[in-house]
């Protein structure tokens, strides 16, 4: 693989470039059907009476979720139309920190679940912090790990559709596995690469397949 940086001569690559994913499958010649998709959330400033011991509160019809953070609440939710990016058109130099922004888009949502959490409506409540990410998104909403179609000595990890933080651990592990041995005492088949290969489709059905994926993210029938 060839980077402005020199030459690098291996059997096997990773990767797991996160939001970059699909633009470095392209360079080592494959194609990655998924769409960094941005997603949003604010932390509360903190809120006497809320401890570590809150459960995690997912209100599936609103597709919102709320749970305790730095003794505050953190909420987030999925937006029916949500910012797609072309990584692309991001500069050599991009942070996270620079991703744009929408708070009204949380307000929506936090509205949405007035009825549950009419604490979010309390003008006196502060927010602390509003961040947002850029995680990959596929069309039938499940990670997409293993060989990467195509290319001698490639592999895969992305697709992590909001989720990568909790699954990466195991997923790391397993991928891990397969490549050393072959196999792996997980089964990823589900999640594997294979499930799309004679399955393209152009960009503009890509977009809006991963859209839907998206904002039905917590819809059992979403299909």
């Amino acid at each position: 693989m060839r980077t402005p940086q020199g030459t690098i001569a291996t059997r096997v690559i990773v990767d797991a470039a996160g939001a970059w994913s699909r633009l470095v499958a392209e360079r080592l010649g494959g194609a990655l059907p998924v769409v960094p998709t941005r997603h949003q959330l604010f932390i509360t400033e903190a809120i006497p009476g809320v401890s570590p011991d809150f459960p995690i509160a997912r209100v599936i019809d609103a597709h919102v979720y709320v749970r305790h953070e730095r003794g505050g609440l953190m909420l987030g939710g999925y937006e029916s139309d949500p910012l797609q990016v072309d990584a692309t058109t991001l500069s050599p130099t991009f942070e996270m920190a620079e991703l744009p922004l929408d708070i009204d888009v949380l307000r929506r949502l936090a509205a949405s679940v007035a009825d549950q959490f009419p604490i979010f409506q309390d003008s006196a409540i502060q927010i602390a912090e509003h961040r947002g990410g850029l995680p990959t998104l596929t069309t039938d909403d499940r990670y997409l790990v293993g060989p990467l179609p195509g290319v001698a000595g490639a592999w895969v990890m992305s697709g992590c559709c909001v989720g990568g933080l909790s699954a990466s651990p195991a997923l790391g592990e397993a991928l891990a596995e397969w490549i050393v041995n072959g196999t792996s005492e997980l089964d990823l088949s589900e999640i594997s690469t294979a499930r799309f290969v004679g399955r393209e489709v152009d960009e503009a059905e890509l977009r809006e397949r991963c859209r839907h994926a998206y904002a039905t993210h917590y819809r059992a029938d979403r299909a």
